[in-house]
């Protein structure tokens, strides 16, 4: 078993935390999370690609493990939180696999520093266009919530008590207020999108428009699964991950 290690670091005045794994000297996967959940539903994926790679897992201020800054933070202030870790940490041109929101703040961090990310791998990106209200996304948290693996659940609820109700519900609506299709024509970095047969956040439609968005993008999907596809599916995923990083 590859254990991952927690380490912080001070960016801006907030303490950033990430759990670390894998040979060093090897270019480094980043896994970035997505709303209120931690980087802790990323632990199973992280083991199985700690085997042969460098693995970062940050927790986003806010989120479980760092600080939390004084009010909730839109997807560009987001993306430039990561952008100013990474800098701290001195990773540079790392690979990418982020889940859900984290997919949003990847693509606009991807599209405003094109050589910021080697490969991109997005699972279950949101916010899909036909679900871009509270009223059409609100009930898919339900839907999708039975279709996900137990053990999920406790995860899911400690992480979002720790995030909050107040900067739940604002990071939510900056999510739907992002337009991910007017960025995506400007990510140059090879992405592959991968979609879980049984997401009710993501459909089909969507990343078959957003590959066709891409200038260098393709899909990917892992029948039954649902939306945290790398929690309900890491084996799976962690294949299409070292097929698609190793070119």
């Amino acid at each position: 078993m590859n254990e991952l290690e927690s380490r912080w670091t001070t960016v801006g005045g907030l303490r950033v935390h990430a759990r670390v794994g894998g040979p060093a000297g090897t270019r480094p996967i980043l896994l970035a999370h997505g709303i209120g959940v931690s980087s802790r539903y990323f632990v199973p994926l992280a083991r199985l690609l700690a085997e042969r790679h460098r693995v970062v897992a940050v927790d986003l201020p806010g989120w479980d493990g760092s600080d939390s800054p004084p009010s909730a933070l839109d997807i560009p202030g987001l993306a430039d939180q990561l952008a100013a870790w990474l800098d701290a940490v001195k990773i540079e041109r790392p690979h990418v696999v982020a889940n859900s929101l984290g997919c949003q703040y990847t693509i606009d961090l991807a599209a405003c520093e094109p050589e910021r990310f080697e490969r991109i791998v997005l699972i279950g990106p949101t916010v899909d266009p036909r679900y871009r209200t509270p009223l059409k996304h609100a009930p898919r948290f339900f839907v999708d919530a039975v279709r996900e693996p137990p053990s999920l659940l406790p995860i899911i609820v400690r992480d979002y008590l720790r995030f909050g109700l107040r900067r739940f519900v604002a990071t939510a609506g900056a999510a739907l207020r992002d337009r991910p299709e007017d960025k995506l024509p400007r990510v140059s970095a090879p992405t592959l999108v991968i979609k879980g047969g049984r997401d009710a956040f993501v459909s089909t439609d969507w990343v078959e428009e957003m590959v066709e968005l891409l200038p260098r993008g393709e899909l990917a999907v892992v029948p039954r699964a649902p939306h945290a596809t790398h929690y309900a599916a890491p084996g799976t995923v962690a294949a299409l991950v070292e097929r698609f990083i190793s070119g």
